[in-house]
C-alpha cells in the first residue's frame, strides 16, 4: 500500500543477539586472540632480531608480572606449538618473570648471604672487608647492588645444578660474570697486566681462604 510506514526491527534488534555473546566467534580462528602458556609458544628462527637487552627484558619481565602481557603475541600454529611471529620480547620477558617467580624458591642460608656481601666487600677499596689488590688496583669497586645479583644468578645456578638451596660455590661460579662490569681498574692495574677477571680470581680465592 502506498504511503505505508515501513516497520523495522527498532530497539528490539538488540534482544536477538545475547549480552554475553563471543564476538570472537565471528573471527576467523587463525586471526583469533587465544589465551596461551607461555611454555606453547616457540621463538622464530628467522627472527632478524638475535640480541635483546637484559636490562630492558628484566624491567619489561617486572611490567609482566604487574600487569600481565598488555599487547598481545602473533603466532601461528605449528604441530604441538605455537610459533612466534611478532612479539618475541614480550615472551622472554614472560619467561624470566615466572623464572624468578621459581628462583626465589631456592633457599639462602645467612652464611652463603654473608660471603656473597664479603666478596663485594672485598671489592671495595679502602674499606675493612678490602682485599690487599683491590687497594692497589681498582679505583671503583661493586656497589650492594652487585650481592643482589650474586643472589639471584646463583639460584639460578643452583636450580640447573638440580638443588633447591644455594651454596657458596654456586655464588663463586657466577662472580666474575656478575661483577666483570661492576668494577672499575686504575692505571697501576693496566700498568702491571691486570683485569678484571685476574683479580677477581684472586679476590675469591682470599674471601675462600677467610670463609
Amino acid at each position: 500500500m502506498a504511503g505505508a510506514k515501513q516497520r523495522g526491527l527498532g530497539t528490539s534488534f538488540s534482544t536477538l543477539i545475547p549480552q554475553n555473546f563471543d564476538a570472537g566467534l565471528l573471527v576467523d580462528e587463525s586471526e583469533r586472540v587465544q589465551k596461551l602458556a607461555v611454555g606453547l609458544l616457540a621463538p622464530n628462527p628467522d627472527q632478524p632480531r638475535q640480541h635483546f637487552d637484559k636490562e630492558a627484558l628484566d624491567e619489561l619481565a617486572q611490567s609482566i608480572k604487574q600487569y600481565g602481557i598488555v599487547q598481545p603475541l602473533v603466532a601461528s600454529p605449528e604441530g604441538d606449538i605455537y610459533r612466534i611471529i611478532a612479539g618475541e620480547r614480550r615472551w622472554r620477558a614472560a619467561q624470566i618473570a615466572g623464572l624468578k617467580a621459581f628462583c626465589r624458591q631456592v633457599i639462602v642460608a645467612p652464611h652463603v648471604q654473608n660471603y656473597a656481601i664479603e666478596l663485594i666487600m672485598a671489592t671495595q677499596p679502602g674499606t675493612r672487608g678490602a682485599a690487599d689488590v683491590t687497594n692497589r688496583y681498582i679505583r671503583y669497586g661493586s656497589s650492594p647492588r652487585g650481592a643482589q645479583a650474586l643472589i639471584e644468578c646463583g639460584r639460578v645456578t643452583a636450580l640447573m645444578r638440580g638443588r633447591m638451596h644455594l651454596s657458596i660455590d654456586d655464588v663463586a661460579a657466577v662472580a666474575a660474570s656478575v661483577l666483570r662490569h661492576r668494577i672499575i681498574l686504575n692505571f697501576d692495574a693496566h700498568a702491571d697486566g691486570e683485569t678484571t677477571e685476574t683479580l677477581l680470581e684472586k679476590i675469591l680465592k682470599g674471601v675462600a681462604s677467610s670463609s
